[in-house]
């Protein structure tokens, strides 16, 4: 799975952890999930943060230790990646 189509199923968890429309989350590689503040950062809150890593656990199959902090969907895509197996 490239990694534009990672981003999309991405922001597809993320539009339903936000109650949005994914046609109005713009993500790329480089936005940060946690306490942003710039137009590309989501700015998740804690328990938003919680909900959005436990969707992507269901979608991809992987588990989080969630005393570990992702802080933008790159390094979120190389997590799945690595705990997939896939390169």
């Amino acid at each position: 799975m490239g990694n534009q189509e990672m981003v999309s199923e991405v922001a597809e968890i993320l539009s339903n952890v936000l109650e949005m429309d994914k046609d109005n989350i713009n993500i790329s590689e480089d936005t940060k999930l946690v306490g942003g503040i710039s137009e590309e950062d989501i700015g998740l809150s804690s328990i938003d943060y919680v909900e959005f890593l436990v969707g992507i656990e269901e979608h991809f199959n992987v588990a989080f230790d969630f005393d570990m902090r992702i802080n933008t969907i790159s390094e979120l895509i190389d997590f799945i990646r690595a705990e997939s197996g896939e390169k």
